[in-house]
């Protein structure tokens, strides 16, 4: 079941394992280091550089 506008909404289950497929797909996030020189970069508006380290989450 799920909410509209203050009605609530039956569904299939077959309906909502085809919702929840499309759309809660995991995201891959990248993550870098946070050193100086990133600092300085982010406020620049970039966020990563040329040999920065980073891990993906």
């Amino acid at each position: 079941m799920y909410n509209k506008n203050g009605t609530d909404i039956e569904i299939t289950e077959k309906k909502y394992k085809k919702f929840s497929k499309k759309y809660h797909n995991p995201l891959k996030l990248k993550f870098y280091q946070a050193d100086a020189k990133a600092t300085k970069n982010i406020k620049k508006g970039k966020f990563s550089y040329k040999n920065q380290k980073s891990w993906t989450f």
